[in-house]
């Protein structure tokens, strides 16, 4: 906007009269910046730190500094040599970022269409206006101006390309909170689901205990702690002068038995006589 203002005269019209020298100085100081500032605007926008080299990243950066220094022979009114390097930086740089936009354009980028369709609007601009400077077109309100409907076509188109992109960014964050919420709720109930089967393994477990507690290992049978409790919740149970009965049996000459045919055949023996108790 500021090279537009100068190089149409309203800044020596209006701002400066007096100052030709720097009207002259401050037309190659918005020029430069205006190369360097497209070439970190390129970075930014066409997102080149995720999609391109960092080599072609570091040498854009280069050539944005390098138009950044042209001001500095004009300081000192070297106003021809400002002009010479800041030309032909400021081509090296349109040559990169373009074709690096091209570049993109041609892997299907999505930025990279908006990016190319904003600087051909620019560039349609720039040569209708360079075309009637030099006399190969007529002068009329396109050709006179240019430079300006380029600049407003390609804000325009630009900054719809930053709304897309906005979009894009808000789209992205509600798939991944959808897919994060469905992580959390695929968790949640893996999760009970593990603690329902932790639950019942353990219930089944202090059954199994509870069951060991109280029978004998070999046969099977309720051992002497099951009759104790038995025992003394039938006496506290009872009604007063109710009879309370029960039996005890020995096996006879088990050990006799034991010792001629051995261990193995008695408590296969222990384990016959056992079986009518275990329902008991």
């Amino acid at each position: 906007m500021m090279w537009n203002f100068t190089v149409n005269g309203f800044s020596f019209q209006y701002l400066w009269p007096d100052s030709p020298v720097f009207n002259n100085h401050f037309l190659t100081f918005c020029s430069a910046y205006a190369f360097g500032l497209f070439g970190l605007f390129t970075i930014e926008y066409l997102k080149l730190r995720l999609n391109a080299l960092l080599l072609l990243v570091r040498v854009i950066q280069i050539l944005a500094g390098l138009n950044f220094a042209v001001i500095i022979p004009a300081m000192f009114d070297y106003y021809a040599i400002s002009v010479a390097y800041g030309q032909i930086v400021g081509v090296v740089m349109i040559v990169i970022t373009l074709g690096t936009g091209i570049w993109l354009l041609i892997k299907g980028q999505r930025q990279a269409r908006f990016f190319m369709t904003a600087f051909t609007m620019l560039w349609i601009g720039v040569t209708a206006y360079i075309l009637k400077i030099i006399g190969w077109a007529p002068t009329n309100v396109f050709t006179t101006w240019g430079l300006q409907f380029g600049s407003s076509f390609e804000v325009l188109i630009l900054a719809l390309g930053l709304a897309d992109s906005m979009n894009i960014l808000r789209q992205e964050k509600l798939e991944a909170e959808r897919r994060a919420r469905e992580a959390q709720e695929t968790l949640a109930i893996g999760l009970e689901q593990q603690v329902q089967q932790r639950t019942q393994e353990l219930a089944l477990t202090n059954e199994r205990l509870q069951e060991l507690a109280i029978t004998d290992d070999l046969t099977g049978a309720y051992n002497r702690r099951h009759f104790n409790t038995i025992c003394s919740a039938a006496f506290h149970q009872r009604q007063l002068n109710e009879p309370l009965a029960f039996c005890m049996f020995d096996i006879d000459h088990f050990k006799r038995y034991n010792d001629q045919y051995g261990h193995g055949a008695g408590d296969d023996a222990l384990q016959r006589v056992t079986q009518p108790s275990r329902s008991c």
